[in-house]
């Protein structure tokens, strides 16, 4: 009977051990803009380089104890990959077969539907998003849902294509969309290699604090 009992306590030891090694340590919700600014090859092109990094074996060995969302935004948000590994919604985004880009530039609705999604995960949160231009549907509820992102201990991070617009977007980014940092881009072609980095930084740095990171408040461009 002692001998039974050891081995359930073992057993019940060993279980425990692997649900906390599977843990979910960071819930990431990936952001990205499809507004009728980026045209069909440029959407491609991030769209393509999601499917890259997220499905890169070592990136998803690394962040094992992560799980990761995608939404759509212009007009309107689009969950188009639910919670999953990074490997499956490598796959899962890879198959989406979407529409041509249209509408405006809903920062703030893609955020709402981001928070949403992030309601009472444990763990660290983090929304990261990506985009070319200034929210123009709704400035009210983008500043309601950075307030209620900082309430609630989420950090939203930017990757910006800076080159794309003489509006200073990522000094927008900084003072309107996000809690955390930004990336900066110039070139659509450096896109892949700005996300790789980003990610490294938001999950494995995610305990520090960003003004560390950003240079007191200037964005991160790719080779810094």
């Amino acid at each position: 009977m002692r001998f039974v009992l050891g081995i359930v306590i073992a057993c019940a030891a060993t279980l425990a051990t692997v649900a906390k090694a599977t843990e979910v340590e960071t819930w990431l919700v990936l952001m990205v803009d499809r507004s009728g600014s980026i045209d069909d090859d440029e959407l491609g092109l991030q769209r393509s380089a999601y499917v890259e990094i997220l499905g890169d074996p070592e990136i998803g060995a690394t962040f094992a104890g992560a799980r990761v969302a995608i939404i759509e935004f212009d007009t309107r948000a689009e969950l188009v990959v639910d919670w999953s590994t990074f490997a499956v919604a490598a796959q899962r985004y890879a198959a989406y077969a979407p529409a041509a880009p249209r509408g405006g530039t809903a920062i703030g609705g893609g955020l709402q539907l981001a928070l949403s999604l992030l309601a009472d995960r444990p763990g660290h949160r983090i929304v990261d998003v990506s985009g070319d231009g200034r929210d123009n549907r709704d400035q009210i509820l983008l500043a309601d849902m950075r307030a209620r992102a900082r309430r609630e201990g989420v950090e939203i991070n930017g990757l910006v294509f800076e080159s794309r617009s003489s509006d200073r977007v990522a000094r927008y980014f900084e003072e309107r969309v996000i809690t955390g940092f930004v990336v900066t881009i110039d070139d659509l072609n450096d896109f892949a290699d700005a996300l790789r980095r980003k990610l490294r930084l938001e999950l494995q740095l995610a305990g520090l604090d960003r003004s560390e990171i950003t240079g007191a408040g200037h964005p991160l461009r790719p080779d810094e």
